[in-house]
């Protein structure tokens, strides 16, 4: 019976590692290739619509959030006029990116992610334009995430985004599923037994 347990939790923690994944970084790296000028991050970049977010070179306004939020590479992304941005299609789990204001210090983000079931995440920061700041979510199962921010005015309540991190969610097995599992592995084992003591 020992024996028949261990291997029921063996292949309960294999499965588990088969549906994990691993995170996902954007850096936004090969969005664009002229420095001079930005550019929209175009639908199905990394499986996501994008709406609302451009890309800039570090060099592209020198002493702005534009440089100073560059944290990975030579780009990074932005809301476009200092309006509403959204990241969709694709159910993922958002773990967090890192964020300046392109222009004013204390620029306020809130960032929403909406989730099929009809529950959502809500969560607000400040952030500066002289260095990013790390914003851990944990947004989990969302289908829409949006981006709004406030307090530098029109057009002066930009932000700047680098390593967008998130993970594609995959299909988890339901409760049932994994009982029957372990029902079926512990009747293979019994008839293993069985079998040996027969013969």
């Amino acid at each position: 019976m020992k024996k028949s347990i261990i291997m029921l939790l063996g292949a309960i923690v294999f499965f588990g590692l088969c549906v994990a994944s691993s995170a996902d970084v954007i850096s936004f790296e090969d969005v664009w290739s002229d420095p001079a000028t930005y550019a929209a991050v175009q639908d199905d970049y990394y499986g996501f619509d994008w709406h609302n977010f451009y890309v800039a070179h570090k060099d592209l306004i020198p002493g702005s959030g534009y440089e100073y939020g560059v944290t990975d590479g030579e780009w990074a992304a932005f809301n476009y006029d200092a309006s509403i941005a959204t990241v969709d299609d694709m159910v993922f789990d958002f773990t967090g990116a890192y964020f300046t204001a392109a222009w004013v210090d204390g620029l306020t983000i809130q960032v929403s992610g909406l989730r099929h079931d009809g529950s959502d995440y809500h969560t607000s920061f400040t952030v500066d334009a002289d260095g990013p700041t790390w914003v851990d979510f944990d947004f989990y199962g969302i289908y829409s995430l949006s981006f709004a921010s406030y307090g530098g005015g029109q057009y002066q309540s930009q932000f700047v985004m680098d390593q967008f991190t998130f993970t594609k969610a995959e299909p988890v097995p339901e409760p049932a599923t994994m009982i029957l599992m372990g029902v079926g592995l512990l009747g293979l084992a019994g008839y293993g037994r069985l079998r040996r003591k027969n013969a």
